[in-house]
């Protein structure tokens, strides 16, 4: 499998949208923070993905759902396929 896209993008309020074609439903994701600079224990996510257009990146605390709107982590992405 290669890397189809890969970049970075900076949370805010635990959250990041990235815009890129190469989203696509069951893609999978490698996601790891750069610059760490939120919720101690928390963990990378990805939320909803637009097929064609985005996807989107959480920082949710372990056992919990909601994000951790304190995270304004710099994550590296990228897409393999």
């Amino acid at each position: 499998m290669q890397i189809t896209a890969a970049g970075t993008a900076t949370l805010v309020l635990g959250t990041a949208t990235v815009q890129t074609t190469a989203a696509k439903a069951g893609m999978v994701v490698i996601i790891t923070p750069q610059t760490p600079l939120g919720t101690p224990g928390a963990r990378l996510t990805v939320g909803t993905i637009v097929p064609g257009t985005s996807f989107v990146i959480n920082s949710n605390l372990l056992g919990l759902l909601s994000i951790q709107t304190l995270d304004s982590s710099t994550v590296g992405w990228a897409i393999i396929g």
